[in-house]
Formats: structure tokens, sequence, C-alpha cells
């Protein structure tokens, strides 16, 4: 990873966020994101890290502002970490909120989660 600065301190606004439901419009360290791609045809889930605050001078992107974020893979068994243009975020989510959510899905019996589906 290149030598960046990166806080936990302060929000990142992200423009494209819906408000509608329990989504927010911008993002704190500790928050679940989902992101599309640059072509908006693949959506990821991550959890925010922090935000850049500085990029070294390496004639690469400027990265500066952009959510430091460990990506969940699809199968949800390991992650990655990397960087999401803010820009690119359609939901945030607050920690507790999706910990709710996550471990409801763990710790109900397949069975119940199914007539909970039914109703």
């Amino acid at each position: 990873m290149r030598d960046a600065k990166w806080t936990t301190a302060g929000a990142t606004r992200c423009p494209n966020s819906t408000s509608l439901g329990y989504s927010k419009t911008s993002a704190v360290s500790g928050d679940w994101i989902r992101y599309v791609d640059e072509n908006d045809t693949v959506d990821f889930t991550a959890r925010v890290l922090g935000r850049l605050t500085e990029m070294p001078d390496d004639s690469l992107e400027d990265c500066t502002g952009w959510l430091l974020v460990y990506r969940m893979a699809t199968c949800l068994t390991h992650g990655y970490i990397g960087w999401v243009n803010p820009e690119r975020v359609r939901e945030v989510y607050g920690h507790n909120r999706v910990r709710s959510g996550i471990l409801h899905a763990l710790d109900t019996d397949a069975d119940q989660l199914f007539l909970e589906a039914l109703k």
C-alpha cells in the first residue's frame, strides 16, 4: 500500500449515498458502506476504517479524502484493505445497525429464519 497518512477522526460526505431508510449521507470510522465499481455494475460491502488525509508525492492519483476500508469478500470469509472514492458510495449504515442484522442471521436457527421470512 502506498505511504499515505490517514485518520479515524471526522466524517466524510458521500454525495451519492441515499438518505432513505436508515442510510446516512456521510461516513465515519466504524460505519458500513455499500459502494459500486467504476462502471456502476458491481456492488461491494466494506467497513470504514478512516479517511486518507495525505498522499505521497509519487505522481499517482491523489486519493486524499477517500475512505480507507476493509472490503468483505462476497463469501464473507475474508476481506481486503482498500480505498474508496466517496462518490462511489451508495449507502452508509452505522455499526450497530449492521451488527444486529448479522448477529440475528448467525444466531437464529435456520428454520426460525425461514418462518420469519414467510411472515
